[in-house]
């Protein structure tokens, strides 16, 4: 009988046939799946702007490739579904989606391997935005305490790999509106995560609810080991669980376009627009309040 788990990819992580993590029951040392944070965070968002960008990508690529026009029209109509969805997702990616993702992903690589202090192969392309983000990491004095780990959160069955863990290492100030300024302390410990899309107009409740549920997780897994919680996991630091910081780091559209890093102020999908500075995790809902109605 074959194995109901796949086999570990390149960094040792094992994922069952729906992609949920396997790791180790940290009671009884077992293998278990756990539902990755970023499926369950997806549930609470509201997608009517993703979803008219979606459709607005279709939209010009049909305009821009006649031989998708034809492919539709030569179609059995929209009893034809097969046919239609393959018409879509070719159209969405003449209008250049799946390349910004693509893009938007190695970026993401390249400022992991910069915050590891690894040799980092940056094409020409790209190196505007990696050369943004490392003048804002040194800006804020970012301390990485933990690049990419996994980790788990027994309250909810969860489980995922926030981009960052850092600590502060100096006193921030984070101007919101004329009225409020929040301010963090040297020493803090907080969940960073890593945005490299063109707009933050969606998935600010996803965003939320995933970094909170990052901020409730009990332990980090020390990858490719099994047993309990003793030998197959660390436990998390103490983190801020008010607040969470969110790095905007924008693929440019076109070469001619500056590179842009940013801590995004209160984004106007979430609360209202409002000066550049820090994301609130817990715009939508308390961490707490949302880890209790997610469990």
């Amino acid at each position: 009988m074959a194995d109901e788990f796949d086999t570990p990819d390149a960094e040792g992580i094992t994922r069952d046939r729906w992609g949920r993590y396997v790791l180790p029951d940290p009671r009884t040392g077992a293998k278990t799946p756990y539902t990755r944070c970023t499926t369950l965070a997806k549930g609470v968002d509201d997608t009517y702007l993703l979803d008219l960008w979606q459709k607005r990508n279709v939209v010009w690529g049909m305009a821009t490739r006649p031989d998708l026009v034809a492919m539709a029209a030569g179609s059995a109509g929209l009893k034809d579904r097969a046919r239609l969805n393959e018409v879509a997702e070719k159209a969405a990616e003449a209008a250049g989606a799946g390349t910004r993702a693509r893009l938007g992903t190695a970026l993401h690589k390249f400022c992991e391997q910069h915050d590891q202090g690894l040799p980092v192969t940056c094409p020409a392309a790209l190196a505007p935005e990696l050369a943004a983000y490392r003048k804002l990491v040194l800006d804020y004095g970012f301390e990485f305490l933990e690049i990419e780990p996994v980790v788990l959160n027994t309250r909810i069955s969860t489980a995922g790999k926030p981009d960052r863990i850092v600590r502060l290492t100096r006193d921030i100030y984070f101007k919101i509106s004329k009225t409020k300024t929040i301010h963090l302390y040297k020493g803090q410990i907080m969940i960073l995560d890593l945005k490299t899309g063109s707009s933050l107009d969606f998935g600010g409740g996803s965003i939320a609810a995933q970094l909170a549920v990052y901020a409730q997780a009990e332990y980090i897994w020390n990858v490719g080991m099994w047993g309990t919680a003793t030998k197959a996991y660390r436990s998390m630091p103490r983190l801020d669980l008010e607040r969470a910081l969110v790095i905007h780091l924008p693929v440019r559209e076109s070469e001619d376009q500056p590179a842009t890093a940013s801590l995004p102020g209160r984004h106007p999908s979430w609360m209202g627009r409002g000066q550049a500075g820090l994301r609130d995790s817990g715009v939508a809902v308390q961490q707490q309040e949302l880890c209790d109605q997610l469990s």
